[in-house]
């Protein structure tokens, strides 16, 4: 500290301000922690300073007779692993929530740091004793003499990255329960008998592995009794020289100590193979003797097992060989079966093609008979039509017979009229052209019957038609000869009665005739315009 403040001035004295040197000095307290360990102090002493007050009553009374050595070992560790991370604020708060580590040993400050052979000064740096370690790791149920606490002790007095006591115990407690994890000790027999033999050597093994972990133990102690002795010496302020003498002497002592520690464990040791080679050499020759004699009873089960694997195989051989001319005979019926599924199929084939044939005539037949069945109505309808032809030429075929009665009264009534010879000759002119008319439906109808002629599935009905058709020419032609013979008798009698009537005065009755003359030509007229509605229908049809 003089030095630094000796160096403070000189650096004043060459030129620097009193602000500059305040900031670089500040900055040199801050590097070296000063400040934080100056503020966690201050805090400490303040925490203090407020707890006795009269603001709140001191909890340590009802915490000291509630707070168990376990519980207070913990709070140890934490403490430790605190001041171990730097973490004053924290740790000064629970301090003051933990009234009791107020009693807590300070840590001892270790100035050595122990290498390889050489002694350094170096920092501080806080440890529990040898003595608190033992305790608080009894307490946790860790002991010294057990392997997990031994290497808890020892990470924790050798580690030089200052490591905490609880996070040594967290460390070791992990590494030993994967260790448990991963490893088993069980032994498997052998099947021809090594099982105990390889249990024998792996006991060897794990005994070996005792005594190497036990003289690392004995090692491990004497480092720590040495490091113990070190600290020890460097706390009672003896000069280097005799530090360095006694040192000298502690290990010359633990030398001589470890070497005949070390012959004796090798009497013991080689007495205990001594006897361990005359057991495993005793177990081999008996295990050889078993060994032999298991090969020999294995090699009778085998001569045995062979003998009667040659029986199994002549027996099989036969069984193979009549198996063999069964399937040459399966083979045989399933080409013939084969041949005559072949043959099926081919029948098959041919009967598809014909039946398909055979469905498209009969679609065709189909399709024929519904053409026929359409052209048979059509034709239905059409005799029907003509049939209601045939009735109205028999209405107009009695009309024209009536008419023909009261022509000739009219004719017999009016001889006498001059007149009557002009009537007539129209009349003879109306059915000249009602005999052109039927003429030319006659036509038509034979047309059309020799169109129905033509399609063969239709004759008998085409033929019912043109006879029908025919008789109605018939009936209408004899009409009209009975109508030109009555106009020719009517025509002639009216002649004669012309002749007869310049004689003869006219009487009432022959004027009666002849005002019938309108109403015969108003019937006249009335058959015309029927017989050209039935030209009509005969044409439509």
């Amino acid at each position: 500290m003089d030095h630094n403040a000796s160096s403070a001035q000189k650096v004043n004295r060459n030129g620097l301000s009193a602000a500059e040197f305040q900031r670089r000095l500040y900055n040199w307290f801050e590097n070296q922690g000063l400040l934080d360990e100056l503020r966690t102090h201050l805090r400490q002493q303040m925490t203090t300073a407020l707890r006795v007050t009269s603001l709140r009553p001191s909890p340590s009374r009802h915490l000291k007779s509630r707070l168990s050595p376990k519980i207070q070992a913990i709070n140890m560790l934490v403490a430790e692993f605190l001041l171990q991370q730097n973490h004053h604020y924290t740790l000064s708060v629970f301090t003051s929530e933990v009234p009791l580590l107020r009693s807590m040993p300070e840590f001892k400050k270790s100035r050595i740091q122990i290498s390889a052979g050489t002694d350094t000064v170096g920092e501080s740096i806080p440890h529990f004793h040898h003595q608190d370690v033992k305790d608080i790791m009894e307490i946790l149920g860790l002991p010294l003499d057990t392997e997990l606490g031994n290497g808890i002790y020892h990470q924790y007095r050798d580690n030089s990255e200052n490591v905490a006591l609880l996070t040594c115990i967290l460390q070791n407690t992990l590494r030993a329960l994967n260790s448990k994890s991963h490893t088993g000790g069980n032994t498997f027999p052998d099947l021809n008998g090594t099982g105990p033999i390889k249990g024998n050597e792996n006991n060897v093994k794990s005994k070996d592995e005792d005594s190497n972990k036990e003289s690392s133990s004995t090692k491990r102690l004497a480092d720590l009794y040495n490091a113990e002795m070190q600290e020890v010496l460097y706390q009672s302020r003896l000069k280097s020289q005799h530090i360095k003498q006694l040192q000298e002497e502690i290990r010359r002592f633990q030398d001589c100590e470890v070497e005949r520690i070390r012959k004796e464990e090798e009497a013991k040791y080689k007495k205990e193979l001594v006897g361990r080679e005359s057991q495993i050499q005793a177990d081999a020759c008996r295990r050889e003797e078993e060994i032999t004699r298991k090969l020999k009873d294995a090699e009778d089960r085998l001569a045995r097992q062979r003998q009667d694997l040659d029986d199994d195989l002549q027996v099989k051989e036969k069984q193979l060989s009549e198996l063999a001319t069964q399937l040459q005979d399966q083979r045989s019926e399933v080409a013939l079966k084969l041949q005559q599924v072949e043959e099926r199929a081919e029948e098959l084939k041919c009967r598809e093609s014909t039946i398909e044939e055979m469905k498209k005539k009969e679609a065709a037949l189909l399709a024929q008979k519904n053409e026929l069945d359409i052209r048979e109505q059509k034709l239905h309808r059409e005799f029907e039509r003509l049939n209601s032809e045939r009735e109205t030429l028999s209405y107009m075929q009695r009309t024209v017979e009536e008419n023909r009665l009261q022509l000739i009264e009219a004719s017999q009534s009016l001889v006498h009229s001059q007149s009557q010879t002009s009537f007539l000759h129209d009349l003879q002119q109306q059915c000249a052209h009602l005999r052109f008319e039927l003429d030319a439906t006659r036509l038509k109808l034979d047309n059309l019957t020799e169109q129905q002629s033509q399609k063969a599935s239709h004759q008998e009905i085409s033929l019912h038609h043109r006879r029908s058709v025919k008789m109605m020419d018939k009936g209408v032609q004899t009409v009209l000869r009975l109508l030109a013979d009555d106009v020719a008798t009517a025509g002639r009698e009216r002649v004669q009665d012309q002749n007869r009537a310049l004689e003869l005065e006219v009487t009432p009755s022959e004027q009666q005739q002849m005002d019938m003359l309108p109403w015969v030509q108003q019937e006249n007229q009335e058959l015309r315009r029927h017989t050209q509605q039935q030209c009509l229908r005969i044409d439509e049809l």
